[in-house]
């Protein structure tokens, strides 16, 4: 299950609609996708893209999107320990970028000019 934590302020969120609510001000879109049974836990790349065509695609008409990918984490990753470093330190990106997960978990945390420090899990 989703969650937003904003620890400045002892909260948590986990409505879906409150946390859109609560994301939307910072131009982060939230959407929960039925994704129960939709792939197989071994599932490549292209039958991912494939099995979330039609969400993929409506994002990427929302957001003017051109291309979509998968980053397929787990902890066989080759590098995993690097790759998970690379993104422990703040940082910041010049384009908009969409994240989706089907199985496991991620965490990230945002630090936008204009509100508190929160993490998306």
């Amino acid at each position: 299950m989703a969650q937003i934590s904003i620890p400045g302020e002892h909260r948590s969120i986990t409505e879906p609609a409150e946390m859109a609510e609560f994301l939307a001000p910072y131009g982060i879109w939230y959407e929960k996708w039925d994704v129960a049974g939709r792939v197989d836990v071994d599932a490549s790349n292209e039958q991912i893209l494939s099995a979330y065509a039609p969400e993929i695609e409506r994002l990427k008409e929302r957001g003017g999107f051109v291309t979509a990918d998968v980053v397929n984490v787990n902890a066989d990753t080759p590098n995993l320990d690097a790759m998970l470093a690379k993104f422990s330190q703040e940082h910041t990106h010049s384009e908009d970028e969409v994240r989706f997960t089907i199985a496991g978990r991620g965490v990230f945390h945002v630090h936008p000019e204009n509100g508190p420090v929160f993490a998306v899990t």
